[in-house]
């Protein structure tokens, strides 16, 4: 297992509010994490999504959720041959966009 990214940076809520958009391209560009602190302590922590992914999301809850939206949508009763003829449709789609 990965050794997980310390987080240095601590940011007021107050500040967060005010810069959320440059706290957000931060964690795209250069990967990092913030603490937002408010009086009485920290209360939440800005990752980016593959940050997220990487170091905090198991395997498991992520195929987990997969596999609920699925059934919700019902894909998951799809056979092979559905599942084929499904990309391939995506496919001949994406190459008459081009």
């Amino acid at each position: 297992m990965a050794l997980r990214k310390q987080i240095s940076n601590t940011v007021t809520a107050d500040f967060a509010r005010r810069e959320l958009d440059q706290l957000i391209e931060r964690t795209r560009g250069a990967r990092e994490r913030f603490v937002i602190d408010e009086p009485g302590g920290s209360v939440a922590v800005i990752l980016g999504f593959e940050d997220y992914l990487e170091s905090i999301a198991s395997a498991a809850e992520l195929l987990r959720g997969f596999g609920e939206e699925a059934a919700r949508n019902g894909s998951s009763a799809l056979t092979m041959d559905e599942i084929d003829s499904e990309i391939a449709d995506v496919r001949e789609q994406l190459k008459a966009a081009v």
